[in-house]
C-alpha cells in the first residue's frame, strides 16, 4: 500500500482510510473547535505531511488489527464464510445450486469435490477441497468493473472489520477527548466555572459543546455499529456474491474468446470453403 493508493484505490480509500478518519473524527473536531487560531498560526506543508503519514499510519493499523480480529471471528463462526456456503450442511444455496456449483469448480481446479457422505467422514478435507474452489474465484473474479457487485461486497466487508478492529482505540480517542475538553484547564479551573456559570448551558463554550457532542456520537458508533453482528452479516454476504460468480463466469469467458477472434480475410474465406468443397 502506498500513500497515493491510500486515496486513488477504491477498497484503500473506503475500507482503510474511511475508519481511520472516523477514528480521529473526534480529535479533528476537537482541535479546529478549541484550537483553530493555534491552529492555523502553526498550518504549513510539514505539518500537513505528518496529518497525511498519521493517516496513512493509522489505515495500516486499522487493517492490521482488523485481520486480527478475523481470525478469531472466524474461529466463532465455523470457519471461513465462503467455505461454510459450499458445505452440503450449510442452506444458504439449495442442493442443486450447489452440485452445479461444485461441478463448476471441479472442473477448475481439477479435484473433485467430496460427496455428502464424504464431507460427514472428513470434513476437514472436504474444506480444503471448498477452500481451493473459493480461492480460484477469487483470483477469476479480480476485475472490478465486470464483478463490480462483488467488489462492492468486498469494500463493505473490509470497512467493517477495519473498523471492528478499530473499535477499542475509537472509544479510547472518545474518552480522551471528552476528558481533555472538561480538564484541560485544571479540575480546579473547571469546578470554579460551574459555580460562577449562571445556568447548565453557560458552562461549556460553543466549540467544547461540538467536541464533546462529536465525541459522544462517534463512541455510540464504536458500541452499536461496528459490531461482531454486522460484520458478519457482511462477510457472509461476501461469500454468497463470490460463490454466484460461478453463474456468470462461464458467460465472461465466451465473451473474451469472442473478442479475441479474428475475423477472417478473403483469401482465408475462399480457402475455407475450397477445403470444404473437397471433403
Amino acid at each position: 500500500m502506498t500513500k497515493a493508493a491510500l486515496v486513488l484505490d477504491p477498497y484503500e480509500r473506503q475500507a482503510r482510510l474511511s475508519p481511520a478518519f472516523l477514528c480521529l473524527a473526534p480529535a479533528m473536531v476537537m482541535a479546529v473547535s478549541l484550537y483553530s487560531s493555534q491552529l492555523w498560526s502553526l498550518w504549513s506543508l510539514a505539518s500537513l505531511a505528518v496529518t497525511v503519514g498519521v493517516m496513512y499510519l493509522l489505515a495500516d493499523v486499522a487493517r492490521s488489527l482488523g485481520k486480527a480480529k478475523e481470525e478469531k471471528l472466524r474461529a466463532r463462526w465455523g470457519g471461513v464464510p465462503s467455505t461454510q456456503v459450499l458445505r452440503h450442511r450449510n442452506e444458504v444455496f439449495d442442493a442443486m445450486t450447489k452440485r452445479r456449483y461444485h461441478a463448476f469448480l471441479a472442473k477448475k481446479i481439477k479435484v473433485n469435490f467430496p460427496s455428502e457422505a464424504d464431507e460427514r467422514v472428513d470434513p476437514t478435507a472436504a474444506d480444503a477441497v471448498y477452500a481451493a474452489g473459493c480461492t480460484w474465484l477469487r483470483e477469476a473474479t479480480r476485475d472490478k468493473k465486470k464483478f463490480a457487485l462483488l467488489f462492492g461486497a468486498n469494500i463493505n466487508y473490509g470497512y467493517r472489520r477495519n473498523g471492528y478492529g478499530l473499535r477499542w482505540l475509537g472509544l479510547g480517542i472518545c474518552g480522551a477527548v471528552i476528558a481533555w475538553t472538561f480538564l484541560r484547564h485544571g479540575l480546579v479551573a473547571f469546578e470554579q466555572r460551574v459555580a460562577a456559570a449562571p445556568d447548565l448551558e453557560s458552562v461549556l463554550s460553543a466549540g467544547e459543546v461540538a467536541t464533546v457532542l462529536t465525541a459522544v456520537c462517534m463512541a455510540l458508533l464504536w458500541l452499536l455499529y461496528f459490531t461482531q453482528g454486522r460484520v458478519r452479516q457482511a462477510a457472509f454476504f461476501y461469500a454468497e456474491r463470490l460463490i454466484v460468480a460461478c453463474e456468470v463466469l462461464p458467460a465472461t469467458a465466451r465473451k473474451g474468446l469472442a473478442r479475441k477472434a479474428k475475423p477472417k480475410t478473403m483469401d482465408e474465406r475462399a480457402t475455407s470453403k475450397g477445403k470444404d468443397r473437397s471433403v
